[in-house]
């Protein structure tokens, strides 16, 4: 049977709900003290000062170089112009594609040795019992005080003469090998792992599972957002690495991505800025598409890394 047309329907849970949400947001947004408004102000302002320099740089890329050496400073691009992307990506005398590439490469290998070497070596320092387990730990972390600039003449002569009659130098090896294991990755692990209940692991014992196995089945699903933090750390490391392409590396097609910027910036392009700028946008795009994907396992994971030592 037709309801009346005057009848009003009942309002449905769900609206409901989204009411009361929206009024708690309201109260909550209401009772925040001044300091937390100012602190919001502050990082707000810290956080556009950061982005102005991305933001010119884009700009200026779609800027043509009449109006780039003008002198004016202006953020509307007029005209707007692609053809500084178009002149950067065909460029014939330098290998910006081999460049592209050899980062890529690099990183990824070396972000996967790190997750490996350092997820087992925070799981041995964390769930297995054995002499020295504390001082081991303690000699790792006072490694991280040596600054890393210190280790670059031992680690040329290593891998010029690793083997008798050959070089590394000019290769992937130099470039991949010394990010095979990270300290502070052990360290960001070992705080996680130590969260983990032990009762998985006597459960896994019962079942018949070996040391291997309970990394692998117990400890690394349940890790999955500090290893994406960690692998997050260590592609950026090594993509924006520029000390140790610049000197493991002699040939053009061995350079990578930073050292492709340096090129170009004292060679085609000393004074032609917009492709330049164009190059710089192109080589920091992977980065930051790579971290706004995977940013709130990053923030979680940094939230519980020192919850428990």
């Amino acid at each position: 049977m037709a309801l009346p047309a005057h009848t009003v329907q009942p309002a449905s849970p769900k609206a409901g709900a989204r009411r009361d949400s929206r009024a708690d947001s309201a109260d909550v947004l209401a009772q925040r003290p001044a300091a937390m408004w100012i602190q919001t102000a502050f990082l707000f302002v810290l956080a556009v000062v950061f982005l102005i320099p991305l933001a010119w740089m884009l700009v200026t890329s779609v800027r043509p170089d009449a109006e780039i050496t003008r002198g004016v400073v202006s953020w509307v691009p007029h005209p707007f112009t692609l053809e500084n992307y178009k002149l950067i990506l065909s460029d014939a005398q330098n290998p910006i594609g081999r460049w592209f590439f050899n980062s890529a490469l690099v990183s990824v290998v070396a972000t996967a040795l790190t997750l490996v070497v350092t997820s087992l070596a925070a799981y041995a320092l964390s769930r297995l019992q054995f002499p020295g387990r504390e001082a081991i730990f303690i000699v790792l972390l006072t490694s991280m005080l040596i600054p890393p600039v210190l280790l670059t003449i031992p680690l040329y002569n290593e891998f010029a003469n690793a083997i008798p009659n050959y070089s590394l130098i000019d290769t992937y090896w130099p470039l991949i090998l010394p990010y095979a294991s990270s300290v502070f990755g052990v360290f960001l692990l070992r705080q996680f792992y130590l969260q983990i209940p032990k009762e998985l692991d006597e459960a896994a014992m019962i079942d018949g599972a070996g040391k291997f196995r309970r990394w692998y089945k117990v400890i690394m699903p349940l890790s999955k957002s500090s290893m994406l933090t960690l692998g997050i750390l260590t592609f950026m490391g090594v993509y924006n690495d520029y000390l140790g392409p610049l000197l493991f590396t002699t040939s053009a097609t061995m350079r990578t991505v930073t050292v492709g910027i340096a090129l170009v910036t004292l060679g085609s392009y000393t004074s032609n800025y917009g492709p330049l700028m164009a190059f710089s946008a192109i080589a920091a795009l992977p980065v930051v598409i790579i971290f706004l994907l995977l940013q709130r396992y990053f923030i979680g994971s940094s939230t519980s890394s020192g919850v428990k030592g």
